[in-house]
């Protein structure tokens, strides 16, 4: 690692490893001219004696006189300067000339090439008469297209007109003619920039000059921009975890030879055989994505992309960020320093005590310290530690439940992003289901419950269409306090017992092998004999199996013949 990128920010180095490209789009680029040497007197060849004059090569002469304008006039980017400042960031900037007049039908290649592109540069004026139109119109298709496949935009519109935040307001209101582009916003942290706070930022800066502009507008001579786009890119995915999401998608690209070498040729035919055995071959899929995820996590994991981007040192990057150079406050008024969090993080114990038991010493000692010697509860400010980062309660559950979410749900529904365009969900193990529109709900059931489903896998496939099967589902229950799992953003509990079961039944779907989902509106919908369900979530294999694994432990129990003291005991230790 150089010397440079020990000193930039962890996301900027997050956001280098990940951007790979870049499009100007510009009616009037020009390359920097090649030296222009003085005109030669050659010897004329036709015989006559006369002479005529041989200019050096260069290039046109409007774009000579472009290259020679004022900087307080200057319209046109210099492409080479540019291009060549990208390569240096490690990205690829193409060039995109747009036709004059514009025509929607000839910039539809121009948007299927945009949505392999990471950063858009477009000019504000587009064509003879310095009309915007054409701009706003390009970028308001992006963002359209970006709706159908969505992805990380950074767009800069690159101009040498002044007043950058009366374009900005200019550009938004003409976005939010458009019904669809109505959740863009003026950025609360720059006046110049646009977004969504998530996956959309459109910044303004000026053309570069010579000239100081005296005003807040940014200015960027072309050999400067790439690295600022660099920047503007690393806090649209700012925080910790989106920072190492961006190093592991980088990783996998680079990986991509890798994960080729693990499935060459020579095994395709064992693949087809092992298809061709099976009494469903469509089963295969499942099995093949399996071994590639498996190949994909290797990659991460060799790469070491998630220790170099949330490991220690982006953590403590990360602790700096947040403390903003002040103490944490716990919840009981006391004082907590970001060099004690910082040593907690570091710790390795030398003793044979837990992990726990350990910190919570070191943090005894450092609070009897700071406190003039009054005894402290360490365990509780130990087991409050993650309050330290959230101003509020609210902010701390919502904060929690999102990861708890993140760990056991494989996918949620509730989030409607990709449902245009991903295939009919089946009905598996670990699928949880919410009763809809049903106006009295049969075996006991509440609106506020949730089912999961504790189907074995081999019985949620290779059905018949129209022939019935019957499914377990387990009956999840609102809980706040002590949840079980995380489902649309609130915890619910399970009691593991089988009188907790209620048994749903599915026919087949006819073309399939499964039970699928219909679609209606945004919600995909699962329909039994007794009840009609929503899909809002499937949990990870793993989570979904182990909650089938504790249903099934508790049809072993000995329950009203058991000694009562012997079962206490056994379970408490007491």
């Amino acid at each position: 690692m150089s010397a440079q990128e020990l000193t930039e920010p962890i996301g900027v180095r997050a956001a280098k490893e990940f951007l790979k490209n870049a499009l100007l789009i510009d009616d009037k680029p020009f390359f920097t001219p090649k030296k222009i040497t003085p005109k030669v007197a050659e010897k004329s060849s036709d015989g006559f004696g006369e002479r005529k004059t041989v200019e050096s090569e260069g290039v046109s002469p409007e774009a000579q006189t472009s290259a020679e304008e004022t900087a307080a006039g200057r319209t046109e980017v210099d492409a080479q300067i540019l291009t060549e400042a990208f390569l240096k960031q490690g990205m690829v900037c193409g060039i995109y000339k747009p036709p004059q007049p514009a025509d929607q039908n000839e910039l539809t290649e121009f948007l299927q090439v945009c949505e392999n592109v990471d950063v858009v540069i477009v000019d504000w004026h587009l064509n003879q008469n310095h009309s915007t139109e054409q701009a706003k119109k390009l970028i308001e298709n992006i963002l359209l297209q970006d709706l159908r496949s969505p992805r990380l935009r950074l767009i800069c519109v690159y101009t040498s007109q002044q007043g950058l935040e009366d374009l900005t307001q200019e550009l938004l209101l003409h976005l939010k003619k458009n019904a669809k582009l109505r959740f863009c916003e003026v950025s609360p942290d720059n006046p110049c920039s646009i977004g969504d706070g998530d996956l959309l930022k459109i910044v303004f800066a000026n053309k570069g000059r010579i000239d100081p502009i005296k005003s807040s507008d940014f200015s960027f001579q072309e050999s400067d921009l790439p690295e600022w786009l660099v920047s503007e890119f690393a806090k649209l995915s700012r925080g910790l975890l989106r920072t190492a999401c961006l190093g592991a998608v980088a990783a996998v690209r680079t990986g991509i030879p890798n994960l080729l070498s693990h499935f060459p040729p020579t095994v395709d035919g064992a693949y087809m055989g092992h298809r061709l055995m099976i009494p469903e071959a469509d089963d295969s899929n499942s099995f093949l994505e399996g071994l590639i995820c498996d190949e994909l996590r290797n990659i991460i994991s060799d790469s070491k992309a998630i220790k170099s981007f949330a490991g220690c040192e982006a953590s403590s990057e990360w602790l700096k960020e947040q403390s903003q150079g002040e103490q944490f406050d716990t919840k009981c008024g006391l004082k907590i320093p970001v060099k004690w969090l910082e040593e907690i993080h570091a710790y390795v114990a030398e003793n044979p005590d837990t992990y726990r038991k350990a910190i919570i010493a070191l943090l005894e000692k450092w609070l009897s310290e700071q406190n003039e010697g009054e005894t402290i509860d360490a365990g509780a400010v130990f087991d409050d530690i993650p309050l330290l980062f959230f101003t509020d309660k609210d902010s701390f559950m919502k904060s929690m439940l999102q990861f708890g979410e993140l760990q056991s749900t494989a996918k949620a529904y509730k989030n409607k992003m990709f449902i245009d365009t991903e295939v009919a969900p089946f009905l598996m193990q670990g699928s949880v289901l919410a009763p809809h529109n049903n106006d009295a709900l049969p075996f006991g059931l509440k609106a506020k419950y949730r089912l999961l489903c504790v189907q074995p896998p081999c019985d949620c496939v290779r059905m018949k269409a129209g022939v019935s099967r019957r499914f377990p589902f387990l009956i999840l229950s609102p809980d706040k306090a002590r949840p079980t799992f995380i489902v649309d953003g609130k915890g619910y509990s399970a009691d593991f017992k089988p009188s907790n079961q209620v048994i749903l039944t599915f026919k087949g779907t006819e073309g399939n092998s499964v039970v699928r989902a219909k679609r209606e509106a945004d919600e995909w919908i699962f329909e039994s004999s007794d009840i009609t369900c929503k899909l809002v979530a499937t949990l990870k294999p793993m989570h979904a199996q182990k909650a089938t694994s504790a249903l099934a432990s508790r049809s072993t129990n000995i329950g009203f013949d058991e000694f009562e003291w012997l079962r206490i005991r056994s379970q408490t230790g007491r």
